[in-house]
């Protein structure tokens, strides 16, 4: 640790940088923030933002006093030992801030956001040196959870910690190859306290089963809307309907009525009110109505009343013929053609994801979609379990150390949530045309309904078939529900029992 005083100066050095930048940039965004009518993502409701830690002086921490944090840490530095922890995933940097791991050390004439990469190089380094432990990467691509199941079913786990998408945090919780995280005995940890630098990412009955950074959820599947076509239509702007609290579905369907037609006059429907996976939109759908694929006791749910009152309304829609879709071939499944189609600029409504909206020639706006007559919680979609990190179970390291370190490596903005959060904001930035299209997306992703039926791998993809079946009007919404309910059922007793 002989670097342990030099590393401490520059960490003081760019922290003095950043409050100089920061000074200027609230001195300068103070009006725009003042203006801006869409709330940033709350805190847990009715209770107060907790205070973020200050800097510390350059005084060596007591490795015995947790209370006693290290510069730019949440915990008191201690030996581990030179032990190895292992992470098991599919791709490099399966911890947050740990890139320092694989990637080139910043460069200050190459880099696009320096000043933020240096501090997370430097802590990354820090943590590694002040807890005396190194760092091994296990990228597997194939059969990824048997991997694990092997491995822990032996007594030996391939690794301490693993990458987990929602639908490996079900099976890794249901096999008990996973611990709860909020069972872990850690003093002053930030996960089991403020929360300032990490966040739950799967919480089940009552137990935590993986964890992530606290930066904001950008992957919410938002309703796009062009506004080009809008304007031509002379149709009412979805974001002033929005505004005005009358973004409702009935609103949608006019203005969807209103886009559909045949602009060349060859008598064939070219430009259309909607579109995207059929799967995806029906899943918004239900979860802007409070509806469930997935009840609280894992049963099949397709038959809840705002459930089918989803299907109801997608029924019109693709039966009017509003849902783009080819002419000759009809409604399909093919998802290259059904995600990318908006690209066209031919619908005013699409499924829209920040990483899909790059290349677009148009003038577009983001939405929550559109509020269901049944909603009364107000969620503006539906998504599964977010991705994170969990601890394996069985695992010669102890929970805590495990717990201690990851914390570290997300404490990399030394206090300074803000710039944290910031530095995550710029990928929506670049893509969106507003901070307002920005604030929403994160509000979708806030106030999106989490079901299990996301969860289980393959469970949603069914409704594309009910989609195509609506359209082609092969059978009544209850008709289909009764045909789908036995092998949905059975997936779902497959996976949970």
């Amino acid at each position: 640790m002989k670097s342990h005083s030099k590393k401490r100066c520059i960490f003081l050095v760019i922290a003095l940088m950043l409050a100089l930048l920061l000074a200027a940039a609230c001195s300068s965004n103070n009006e725009n923030d003042d203006n801006d009518s869409n709330d940033p993502p709350q805190q847990q409701e009715n209770q107060p933002p907790p205070e973020l830690p200050t800097q510390q002086d350059e005084t060596t921490p007591d490795p015995g006093n947790e209370q006693s944090p290290a510069i730019f840490g949440v915990h008191a530095p201690r030996d581990l030992g030179g032990r190895t922890l292992r992470i098991q995933s599919w791709f490099g940097g399966a911890i947050s801030y740990t890139e320092g791991l694989w990637a080139e050390e910043p460069d200050p004439a190459t880099s696009p956001n320096y000043l933020a990469y240096r501090m997370r190089w430097d802590n990354f380094h820090r943590v590694l040196d002040e807890f005396n432990f190194t760092l091994e990467e296990i990228l597997i691509g194939d059969d990824y959870m048997a991997h694990l199941t092997a491995s822990v079913l032996s007594g030996a786990p391939i690794a301490e910690v693993v990458r987990t998408g929602g639908n490996h945090a079900a099976i890794g919780l249901l096999g008990d190859l996973i611990i709860p995280l909020n069972n872990i005995d850690l003093p002053g940890s930030d996960l089991l306290g403020p929360r300032l630098f990490s966040q739950p990412m799967v919480e089940f009955r009552g137990d935590i089963w993986s964890m992530n950074d606290s930066r904001p959820d950008l992957f919410a599947f938002t309703m796009g809307v062009n506004l080009d076509i809008i304007r031509a239509i002379g149709a009412p702007n979805p974001v002033d309907l929005y505004n005005q609290g009358q973004w409702t579905w009935d609103a949608m369907l006019d203005i969807m009525r209103m886009a559909s037609a045949d602009t060349t006059g060859d008598g064939v429907i070219d430009r259309f009110g909607i579109s995207g996976q059929p799967d995806n939109v029906l899943v918004n759908l239900i979860g802007s109505n409070d509806g469930m694929m997935v009840n609280d006791d894992l049963n099949f749910a397709f038959d809840h009343p705002n459930t089918i009152q989803a299907f109801e309304f997608f029924e019109t829609i693709v039966q009017e013929g509003l849902f783009d879709h080819d002419p000759n071939v009809g409604l399909t499944a093919d998802w290259g053609r059904n995600f990318w189609s908006f690209h066209g600029g031919n619908v005013a409504f699409f499924n829209a994801v920040v990483w899909g909206l790059d290349g677009v020639s148009f003038d577009f706006a983001i939405l929550p979609w559109p509020t269901g007559p049944s909603n009364t919680s107000g969620s503006q979609g539906m998504a599964g379990w977010r991705e994170g990190i969990s601890f394996v179970a069985g695992a010669d390291w102890d929970p805590a150390d495990i717990l201690t370190v990851v914390e570290e490596f997300y404490a990399w903005s030394g206090g300074d949530i803000h710039l944290m959060h910031e530095d995550a904001l710029n990928w929506p930035r670049a893509v969106f045309p507003t901070e307002e299209d920005v604030q929403r997306t994160l509000r979708v992703a806030e106030r999106s309904i989490r079901d299990l039926g996301l969860v289980v791998d393959g469970y949603h993809h069914v409704l594309n078939s009910f989609a195509i079946n609506l359209f082609e009007r092969n059978a009544t919404v209850m008709e289909l529900i009764e045909t789908y309910r036995p092998p949905q059922q059975e997936m779902l007793d497959a996976f949970f029992r």
